[in-house]
Formats: structure tokens, sequence, C-alpha cells
């Protein structure tokens, strides 16, 4: 079999570089070499990722502090030990929370109860599916006339022990469109919450970016304004 001769490279210097299998051999080792020193850096990096994250489907957040020039002054991954600490924060998500679970729209239904359940602890969520499951006789959608929802305003959120996670807060339903009253309800709601870890999908990690979960949640109706008489 005859061998198979290099070619040489063009006298000009114009051609391609040829490397030597001596060449090529220390390119390997080089390339071995740097794969070498730079597993420690990289394994570093997974460790800290694993030690941050439930598992591999847990993505922090990045929480963002804003000046009054509209300009970035602190990054922060948004661990749970971070979100807790912003107070603005856990405000926000109790009342987007309650407005979401205190609003009836059919149009919406199935949307309002993904977000309830994916901020809720397991038994919370539980009970609020037994509210809405159309089985329940006293679903409150059964009371709702067609084409009439039912929306949220004036949420007021006291969160009175921040370290024990504990809370309550006011808001008022009004029913709106054809047929409705348009006579407002007040409710008096008692909270506890906390920021954990989920391992979510992309599309649920997209509703619920920040961990924050209801754990426990009772709410009752209250007399309005226009019902106190004086002296009461």
């Amino acid at each position: 079999m005859k061998s198979k001769k290099a070619t040489s490279a063009p006298a000009d210097g114009n051609g391609p570089p040829v490397e030597s299998y001596q060449a090529m051999r220390v390119s390997r080792a080089r390339a071995w070499v740097l794969a070498i020193a730079a597993w420690p850096i990289a394994g570093l990096s997974i460790v800290g990722n694993v030690f941050q994250s439930a598992n591999a489907n847990y993505v922090p957040p990045v929480v963002l502090t804003i000046g009054a020039d509209n300009h970035v002054q602190k990054s922060e991954i948004g661990t749970p030990e971070v979100i807790l600490s912003k107070d603005a924060i856990i405000d926000g998500e109790i009342a987007r929370y309650l407005t979401e679970r205190f609003s009836l729209n059919r149009a919406f239904r199935d949307d309002m109860v993904r977000y309830v359940d994916l901020h809720s602890t397991p038994d919370v969520a539980a009970a609020f599916d037994h509210e809405m499951d159309v089985n329940n006789r006293d679903n409150p959608y059964y009371k709702l006339p067609q084409g009439v929802s039912r929306k949220v305003k004036d949420v007021r959120v006291r969160v009175f022990d921040r370290e024990a996670k504990k809370g309550e807060a006011t808001l008022v339903t009004v029913e709106d469109g054809p047929g409705a009253d348009g006579k407002p309800t007040y409710w008096h709601v008692r909270f506890q919450y906390d920021v954990v870890k989920q391992a979510l999908s992309p599309a649920d990690r997209y509703i619920n970016s920040t961990g924050f979960v209801m754990t426990a949640h009772q709410a009752n109706t209250e007399p309005g304004p226009s019902n106190l008489t004086a002296g009461e």
C-alpha cells in the first residue's frame, strides 16, 4: 500500500496553513490542559447552582433596585431570603394574589385559578379549588348572572409580623355588567405567606417567578361603611 505524501506548502506562502503531526499533538495537549484548568471553575459554578437550587428546574429571579434617577443601583439574586427582605415586593404579591382570588370572570376563570394555585401551598390551593369546583353548590360563579363579572378594588394590605409572615387585608368586590346590582361587598382577610424555592416549568415560572405562596388564608365578609349606624 502506498503511503500518502504530504502536500508541501506553496512557495508563495498564500496557500492554507499546514499543521504538522507534532504541532497537532502540542495543540491537543494544550487544549487538554486548558480544559483541566477550567474544570474546577466550572465545577464551582455547578456546585453553586446546586446549592442555590432545590433542583435543576429552580431558577431564582434577579432583583433590581432602581434609584430616584431611574438607574439600577443594586442587582441581587432573588433567593427567598432576599425576596422576603423586600417589603414592597411582598406587599405587591399579596395584593395581586387577593385580586386574582376574589375576582370572578368567566372568560379568565382558568387563568385566575391557575394563578392562585401556583401561589398557594397544597392545602390552601385545595380549599380554593373546592370553592371553584363545578360540583360545589356554593361555587360563587353560580350566584353570578351571565355576562356579569366581579371586580376587586381598594385592596389594603397590612403585614403586622414580618418575621412570622402574618398579616391582614381589606378589600371591596363589586359586580359589573348587565344586570349587576353594583352593591359593594366588604372583605376582611387574615393570611400567612412565605417565599420558597419551587421547581416549575418555564410557563409556570412566568406566572410565579418569585416563589411567593400563601400558606394560610381566611376570609370573611364584614359590614361596610354604609351599613354602620351612628355610634356603632
